[in-house]
């Protein structure tokens, strides 16, 4: 029986071999690579733009490491961890933060001239010790929940938040934010469904359907990014 398994073992999907290989529950594989395969897309469509800004960078780093997060996570969490060392599945857990305090810093660098020094400062400073404090709470305690609270204060916290701060005090009621805020409804929507384990049948779970709205998630940061970068491009040409 795998290790912390999310279904009861008689709700797991069926094996399946293809050309001879095995691959276990393998629609929640399937759906694990969709949210790679959305963000691997957006990294590589965020190339055409020749920005030279950290946000830029910022948004590349998040999208790329959210890739191979959950590449790892379709791969070793799911489909072939009967083959793979568990602790594999570590590399992705990391990257996921990784990818989240990135995204952090997006907002807190796209707010810079829109706050007062002294704020952003300390959302900098804080951005990092929150990283790390999760970090040690998720390795040293092996738990993935650490990994899904910090996911959720970044996303809830700096995105929502901040998003907030440019609709309502900012007047800043572009089509950007309105993306920046949809993202973190998917995502609360991912987290409600796969929580209360609600699915539609075995082979269409409740992380099945929580990996589909990451990936409308990650699709709406990709439109949020791409109207940044055109906010940001007469400035970078001017």
């Amino acid at each position: 029986m795998k290790e912390n398994l999310i279904l009861a073992p008689e709700m797991l999907q069926s094996s399946i071999d293809i050309f001879g290989l095995r691959v276990d529950e393998p629609v929640t594989t399937l759906t694990d690579l969709m949210v790679s395969a959305v963000c691997l897309y957006a990294f590589f469509q965020l190339k055409r733009y020749k920005i030279d800004h950290r946000v830029y960078i910022l948004f590349r780093g998040y999208f790329l490491c959210m890739a191979i997060s959950t590449f790892i996570g379709g791969i070793v969490g799911h489909g072939f961890l009967y083959a793979l060392a568990p602790q594999w599945k570590f590399l992705g857990w990391g990257l996921s933060m990784v990818a989240i305090n990135l995204m952090e810093r997006v907002m807190i660098a796209y707010s810079r001239s829109f706050m007062p020094p002294k704020v952003t400062s300390f959302f900098s400073i804080f951005n990092i010790i929150e990283l790390i404090v999760f970090a040690i709470l998720a390795f040293t305690t092996l738990q993935f929940r650490y990994v899904e609270i910090h996911t959720a204060y970044g996303l809830t916290v700096f995105v929502f938040g901040f998003s907030l701060y440019h609709y309502f005090w900012k007047k800043n009621r572009t089509r950007m934010i309105s993306y920046l805020m949809w993202s973190v409804g998917f995502a609360a929507c991912a987290s409600v469904f796969f929580l209360t384990k609600t699915g539609v049948s075995v082979w269409f779970n409740h992380v099945d359907i929580s990996h589909i709205f990451l990936c409308l998630s990650a699709y709406m940061f990709f439109l949020a990014s791409k109207r940044m970068m055109r906010q940001m491009e007469p400035y970078e040409n001017s």
